[in-house]
């Protein structure tokens, strides 16, 4: 199954904020240097931002975390990610995990249509029932690149059309529990909708 992590209508509501805070703004400038009245300008400036952000913030509140199989496909536009598996074990080669080492494999797609891309500062962590986040094992992903050959990242730049697979590393105490990916990409503004706005719940990979 496939699933979209953009809004349209977010990202809609965004561009329509933007045009409106711009055009704001210059009016203001203007208005200042002409050493006329600003003060409406300036309440509707203010009026617009703290309506944008209320909206960002009430969607988000109203928000619930999504949990989705392995093999599901989520999409970022059209930069994809599937986490096709995972394994845990003790040890990679000679090296030992502080608790134990999980492995996760993902195929990242480049769906857009003549065009190649890479993507904006993706991740992927683990999360347990605490809601403790764990971050890829520097030393699991040297144990595994000497044992299978170094991983690609994930943001790696993709013709159109093109895919790979990568494994990454996790150390996790041994008695973490219900573990589930989380995969993100993007680190632009927030806009409303999307699940690295503020607060926003997330869409996590069970495994």
């Amino acid at each position: 199954m496939k699933y979209q992590m953009g809004d349209s209508l977010g990202g809609l509501l965004f561009i329509l904020f933007i045009l409106v805070f711009a055009i704001l703004c210059l009016r203001f400038v203007y208005l200042a240097i002409k050493r006329r009245q600003i003060k409406m300008t300036l309440v509707t400036l203010v009026g617009v931002v703290t309506l944008y952000v209320v909206a960002i913030l009430a969607v988000s509140l109203l928000s619930k975390d999504r949990f989705i199989q392995l093999g599901s496909q989520e999409c970022f536009d059209d930069w994809c990610a599937i986490v096709t598996s995972s394994t845990q074990t003790a040890a990679i080669g000679d090296v030992t995990a502080q608790g134990k080492f999980v492995i996760v494999s993902v195929k990242v797609i480049n769906e857009a249509r003549g065009t190649a891309q890479a993507p904006d500062h993706p991740q992927i962590v683990l999360v347990d029932s605490t809601h403790t986040t764990y971050f890829p094992s520097s030393s699991g992903q040297a144990a595994l690149a000497s044992a299978e050959g170094v991983q690609p990242p994930l943001g790696q730049r993709l013709q159109s059309g093109e895919s790979f697979a990568t494994n990454t590393v996790f150390d996790v105490p041994t008695d973490a529990q219900q573990m589930k990916a989380l995969v993100t990409e993007g680190s632009g503004p927030p806009m409303i909708g999307d699940q690295n706005s503020w607060l926003h719940k997330k869409t996590y990979f069970q495994l």
